[in-house]
């Protein structure tokens, strides 16, 4: 059984035509340096902080995601993931 988030929020008003979906609400936490990176990029792009880490997620490349996760599982998953 999947686990959902339980903080989710679902606002028709936060429907864009950029990305053409529904946004859901989420918090998270982040170090000072993290989030001062975070909006140092938002900044410079002029877009939100929001923006900046839904662009990020949306060019992830199977093999960047396959590589992150290796990392941060600290092994290769070369191949075990399809």
């Amino acid at each position: 059984m999947e686990k959902k988030p339980t903080n989710r929020r679902h606002s028709p008003k936060t429907r864009t035509a950029k990305h053409g979906q529904t946004k859901i609400r989420y918090g998270f936490m982040l170090t000072e340096a993290s989030s001062a990176k975070l909006d140092e990029l938002a900044e410079k792009m002029g877009v939100s902080r929001s923006e900046v880490l839904e662009l990020m997620i949306r060019r992830l490349t199977p093999s960047t995601e396959k590589s992150l996760l290796g990392k941060f599982l600290g092994k290769s998953l070369a191949g075990s993931m399809s």
